[in-house]
């Protein structure tokens, strides 16, 4: 997932910019669409059959940019209530199962992080519970409108489905967000709650993995990969924020001036790269030192420039 709040997001494709925020998309979303698209043709042509193949595949398309669609919303939802709760907001990348990196928002309190994470799961179920009645005006229609109708729940389908899972409880998953807010909330402390957080989402981790290898043995590869990746993906969530716990753990109360050295020497712009290299280099020898032209500071030079 991307990230709100902070640095400008980088890395992926510019797809549009809403309400000032940039949205971009990453390359994996090519597959994803791909997929989708066959899945909407394959709708078409079962509802149909009369339209032609071309037909069918325009709508598959169709149904894989509404898609598209709905996954910014989604996603664009975090992003503007995360404004309203104080989260400066710049740019989202839409990653291959959503957008938002939760290790990146840092709501002032808990219930702004709950309403942060609940969201986007809202915004989709919301997209899901609409698309029955529109499927069921378009279809009325008859003819090439069915074909649209299929297309709509499966629209609908898809949201039902990204609701559901971006509400397991574990990291990186909106639902891993929220265990953090509620832990948050009870306990009084972010650290705690993020601790929490990264037990149950391990946990979970763990026992999707096991869901995944069991379905495999029982002959049933494709879904038991697909969960299995689903249980990687929350370990992964886990041992990614428990590293961040433990580096703001370490870097709790240092400053800048604990991490440099101000007694370094100065490098003249003059000086020869061969000279430089002979007298600095070694262990003991400093990794960047400031370049220094009288009293102007040109730059610096360390030994992998070299």
């Amino acid at each position: 997932r991307g990230s709100v709040g902070g640095p400008r997001v980088s890395g992926g494709l510019p797809l549009a910019r809403l309400f000032g925020i940039e949205v971009r998309i990453s390359f994996a979303w090519a597959f994803v669409l791909a997929v989708v698209t066959f899945i909407g043709s394959q709708q078409a042509a079962a509802t149909a059959p009369g339209l032609g193949a071309p037909l069918h595949w325009l709508i598959g398309v169709t149904v894989a940019l509404g898609f598209l669609v709905t996954v910014v919303a989604h996603e664009v939802s975090h992003a503007l209530v995360g404004r309203r709760c104080g989260v400066p907001t710049t740019a989202i990348t839409l990653g291959f199962i959503g957008g938002l990196a939760p290790l990146s928002i840092e709501a002032p309190r808990p219930r702004d992080e709950m309403a942060i994470a609940a969201a986007g799961p809202l915004v989709s179920l919301a997209v899901a519970l609409a698309s029955l009645p529109v499927a069921m005006v378009v279809g009325a229609i008859g003819g090439a409108a069915g074909a649209l109708a299929g297309g709509v729940l499966v629209v609908g389908g898809l949201n039902l489905l990204i609701a559901a899972l971006s509400l397991l409880p574990g990291m990186p998953l909106d639902g891993g967000r929220l265990v953090r807010a509620v832990a948050w909330a009870g306990t009084g402390s972010r650290e705690r709650a993020g601790s929490i957080a990264v037990r149950v989402g391990r946990l979970l981790g763990w026992a999707t993995v096991g869901v995944g290898v069991a379905l495999a043995l029982a002959d049933m590869i494709t879904g038991g990969l697909l969960v299995l990746a689903l249980g990687w993906l929350l370990i992964t969530g886990a041992r990614t924020l428990d590293k961040r716990l433990g580096l703001e753990e370490l870097l709790r109360g240092a400053t800048v001036a604990d991490a440099v050295r101000s007694d370094v020497p100065r490098i003249d712009p003059a000086l020869t790269v061969d000279t430089f290299a002979a007298r600095y280099e070694g262990d003991d020898g400093y990794t960047c030192l400031p370049v220094v032209d009288g009293d102007t500071p040109v730059g610096v030079i360390g030994a992998r420039r070299l």
